[in-house]
């Protein structure tokens, strides 16, 4: 590998790093969930998760669209909210019979 090929992938994983995306599901205290956040522009670049609320998911690389869903029988409400270096770029709520949501980040 020649230096100048070191160096643009060192910059290219500088660049990733320094996405600094999150995304905070807020809402019904307790209610389980699980989502994947993908990029549309490279397939391999994917981050699944599971937990309950709260909690927050860190990304450090360009997302794009989101699906998350909830149990079928998990009555509650869940507040999605994506975030940008702190700016909000989604806003999204869904509960009662709705298991699932689809959102795409506005770049």
């Amino acid at each position: 590998m020649g230096l100048s090929v070191f160096i643009g992938q060192l910059a290219a994983q500088t660049a990733v790093a320094s996405q600094g995306s999150t995304l905070k599901v807020e809402g019904t205290k307790g209610l389980k969930f699980s989502g994947i956040c993908v990029s549309t522009t490279d397939p391999m670049i994917k981050r699944s998760f599971e937990g309950a609320v709260p909690m927050s998911v860190s990304f450090d690389a360009k997302i794009e669209r989101c699906s998350v869903e909830k149990p079928a029988d998990g009555k509650g409400e869940l507040i999605l909210e994506f975030f940008h270096k702190e700016k909000l770029l989604v806003s999204q709520k869904f509960g009662g019979p709705t298991i699932g949501i689809q959102f795409v980040i506005p770049w």
